[in-house]
């Protein structure tokens, strides 16, 4: 059964369905030791972390104390109690503004802001804790996590929310026209694109991510996307027929640090780790969302 060590400054219990629930700060070395101790785990899924990248530029002391320092508090306490297998989360956004697309792992390291940076460093500790065999690591660099759990029991609900899929559909619903954040890129019809990937598929690599290690496998780094890319507009559009309402919108300034296309090459988790897509289409990510932001609304 999963065990789950987790502050709630941004989680919510209520999406801890299964297994035993620690609340504690990964910062903390002690309550990470206490939490070892008691529940004696095998292995390791590393998702703790500051992730909103507005957030990350007022706050970089805050991000690099959870980001970087807590991995390695997480790290240090995995090698006193012997535990090896660790697949942590970064993200796509370490690649910065790449040259090519689809963006292979073998693509350079520029990331653009404090968050992606934070990430960075973090996966550049892991790499020196493996240096003496002490720890085997997968690396996922996810795109864009997109949809919910298909009976709608489970999604997104950030406070402040700042995803395109789910301001989308509270825009649809009433609430605040979307903020869409330039519209003249070169792209075909002006708006970033980026690679969406079902949250089910990510937990679904997670799985086998854990398997390989355990088995034996070599540490590996992963992108974790479809190798398609989707439009603001087309997202916007797909928004509205899962609903069957408009999508109300207004165009910004664009953002410091977009990038016109963000997709990524699958080939190295289709080859090391067999991960395929189960839900590739955005179709089925807003479906989902949309499932799911009912359920919520009606609590």
């Amino acid at each position: 059964m999963p065990i789950v060590f987790d502050d709630f400054s941004s989680g919510h219990r209520s999406a801890c369905k299964w297994g035993e629930v620690i609340a504690g700060d990964i910062r903390d070395k002690a309550a990470l030791r206490a939490a070892f101790t008691s529940t004696n785990p095998v292995a390791v899924l590393h998702l703790a972390a500051r992730i909103e990248v507005e957030e990350a530029e007022r706050n970089p002391t805050v991000f690099d104390s959870v980001n970087v320092h807590g991995t390695e508090n997480l790290l240090q306490t995995m090698v006193a109690f012997n535990i090896s297998n660790i697949v942590f989360s970064s993200t796509g956004a370490v690649y910065g503004a790449p040259k090519q697309v689809p963006i292979s792992e073998k693509s350079s390291l520029a990331p653009k802001g404090i968050y992606s940076a934070t990430k960075a460093k973090a996966e550049g500790l892991l790499q020196k804790f493996a240096q003496d065999g002490s720890i085997r690591h997968g690396i996922f660099r996810y795109f864009n996590a997109a949809g919910a759990h298909p009976d709608g029991d489970i999604g997104e609900e950030h406070n402040p929310e700042t995803h395109l899929i789910p301001n989308a559909l509270a825009a649809a619903s009433g609430g605040s026209a979307l903020q869409l954040f330039g519209d003249d890129y070169s792209t075909p019809d002006g708006t970033c694109i980026r690679d969406y990937v079902h949250v089910c598929d990510i937990a679904n690599a997670h799985i086998l991510a854990l398997l390989h290690l355990m088995q034996g496998g070599d540490s590996f780094v992963v992108n974790i996307g479809t190798g398609m890319g989707s439009s603001v507009l087309e997202v916007i559009n797909a928004v509205e027929r899962a609903t069957g309402k408009s999508v109300p919108y207004s165009v910004c300034p664009k953002r410091a640090g977009d990038v016109p296309i963000l997709v990524a090459d699958t080939h190295d988790g289709k080859q090391k780790l067999g991960f395929h897509a189960e839900f590739p289409k955005l179709e089925q990510m807003v479906e989902h969302a949309w499932k799911y932001y009912q359920n919520a609304k009606s609590r």
